[in-house]
């Protein structure tokens, strides 16, 4: 199994920065698998909250945020699977590098995550486009927002460590039905 330590070079933080375009309107943002290079550190507006959700997160996932106000960080060091994150608000859920595994007996997609996904005003999500369980969970996802991409961008990352892993052809798909109803 490749480490993620393949999705940290210089190519590979496009994915962030594209990611904090589409969220830069969202009060409220849920991460999942941040790793040690969250969403956190690329926002250029100031949302209410963030939360941070991965049971990697480590020391070094701290935002290095110098803006005057920052948004309220959440670290959550647990599977996404054992949150109960219910924002009360419009919010966002962004997933770079799909690849969610079950916690046990606990589905890879679970009805919370699952309800997330459905009521989010936007989701994000970026994967390798030849990982096969990645493939599979993004038409899931696909079947639970029941409307199709607002943005679809295909990547090539062409860092050294992202090459070596065969994971360098990307698929980052923006999912907003305000941004599509704006389209029309």
């Amino acid at each position: 199994m490749a480490k993620i330590d393949h999705l940290t070079g210089p190519a590979s933080t496009a994915r962030q920065v594209l990611a904090a375009h589409f969220l830069r309107h969202r009060p409220c943002i849920i991460e999942i698998g941040s790793g040690n290079n969250p969403i956190s550190n690329y926002l250029a507006h100031d949302p209410e909250v963030v939360y941070l959700v991965d049971p990697k997160l480590g020391a070094a996932s701290a935002s290095t945020a110098t803006r005057s106000s920052s948004p309220k960080i959440v670290h959550l060091r647990e599977k996404y699977q054992a949150s109960q994150i219910s924002p009360a608000g419009p919010f966002a859920v962004v997933i770079l590098g799909l690849s969610l595994k079950g916690l046990g007996l606990t589905a890879d997609i679970n009805d919370h995550l699952r309800k997330l996904l459905s009521d989010a005003d936007t989701v994000v999500v970026e994967f390798a486009k030849n990982h096969e369980r990645a493939v599979f969970q993004y038409d899931y996802i696909c079947s639970i927002r029941g409307e199709s991409p607002a943005v679809e961008i295909d990547l090539k990352l062409h860092d050294k460590d992202v090459l070596h892993a065969g994971f360098s052809e990307r698929k980052f798909i923006v999912f907003d039905h305000k941004m599509l109803a704006m389209s029309h």
